[in-house]
């Protein structure tokens, strides 16, 4: 069984005691002895968004920010779908191609002048696997990027 002790262990529990007992005023989440961002007169990265949120009722804090998860979920769902519809018309995109007439026995069929006779057939541009996997491709490496965007952010650009 792993175990965390010293500082490694002490700045996630009281993150997690902000958010679950509420913050005192003097910067020092309430249970600990640790001061932490997520606590400290109520500021973090992103949460609160309104000042002074960190007073209001512990439950219409949670169902606000589950709300706006829930819509930022639906956010995703829907421009998920617009690109599946893009990467679909891509991908159903096709292009005329002339090809030999065959005779049952594999040989180009002629026509009375003796010249070969074309038949046209419509080929896909695009393979849909590779579509596929493109799309795998860039969803699995979202939360690597929107990650580093954040520390970026937080660290003020540098």
């Amino acid at each position: 069984m792993w175990r965390v002790t010293g500082a490694r262990a002490g700045l996630p529990a009281a993150m997690l005691l902000a958010v679950v007992q509420g913050a005192e005023g003097d910067g020092f989440c309430q249970g600990s002895n640790i001061q932490a961002p997520c606590c400290a007169d109520g500021g973090g990265l992103i949460l609160p968004i309104i000042p002074m949120e960190h007073t209001w009722d512990r439950g219409l804090r949670a169902f606000l920010y589950m709300a706006g998860l829930l819509w930022c979920f639906l956010g995703v769902s829907v421009l998920s779908d617009t690109f599946m519809a893009g990467i679909e018309a891509i991908t159903n995109s096709t292009y005329k191609k002339k090809v030999p007439r065959l005779a049952e026995d594999g040989t180009p069929e002629k026509d009375e002048n003796g010249q070969p006779i074309q038949d046209e057939i419509d080929e896909q541009i695009w393979n849909a696997a590779v579509a596929n996997l493109t799309l795998m491709a860039l969803g699995s490496s979202t939360p690597e990027i929107l990650l580093s965007i954040i520390e970026i952010v937080g660290n003020g650009f540098f």
